[in-house]
């Protein structure tokens, strides 16, 4: 069986969670659970804090986008010392300069739980006209990133199914949207 988040290399590793009542498990080459810092964990059950709590929070996060995960495991606050994967495990960020050191990050996770990154809530009533051309322009701008994302999606099938010519016009198509 081939790793689950990689693809490439044969699974020896399984991890098994259960969070809500509901059952996760990994599949995971020795490579993937040493990035993920799988690899050395204790055999049995230890009461996750709150990740048990949070949990489910950010499960949906873990399970669509491994390899953020994975490319931002170094990443750690100069402050504090939290890393990213405490962060998505616990859910909680340990102090302000956090919220600097893992900005993108955020933005993706809030993104995949809430599908936008940006809270608008209630306003006082001078403020609506300005809060709907705002937000306006935060959707255009959204569905823009959409497009490109799909552009680039169908690019990578084109190419791998080397229809060339489909290929240029959707590279083509991109580079309009990035100008």
């Amino acid at each position: 069986m081939k790793c689950q988040n990689c693809g490439k290399n044969e699974a020896n590793f399984q991890y098994r969670q259960i969070i809500n009542g509901k059952k996760k498990e990994l599949i995971l080459c020795s490579e993937c659970a040493k990035k993920l810092g799988l690899d050395n964990m204790d055999i049995g059950y230890e009461f996750g804090g709150m990740s048990d709590i949070l949990g489910g929070l950010f499960n949906g996060f873990l399970e669509d986008n491994r390899i953020p995960l994975i490319q931002t495991n170094n990443l750690e606050c100069k402050t504090c010392g939290t890393n990213y994967n405490n962060f998505i495990t616990d859910g909680m960020l340990a102090c302000e300069d956090c919220y600097k050191t893992f900005d993108k990050q955020i933005d993706k996770v809030l993104k995949n739980i809430h599908n936008s990154n940006r809270h608008i809530g209630r306003k006082p009533s001078e403020q609506l006209d300005q809060v709907a051309e705002e937000s306006a322009e935060y959707q255009l701008e959204n569905k823009e990133e959409t497009k490109l994302e799909k552009l680039e999606r169908e690019l990578r099938t084109a190419v791998e199914e080397e229809r060339y010519e489909d290929a240029a016009k959707l590279k083509n198509q991109i580079k309009e949207i990035k100008q």
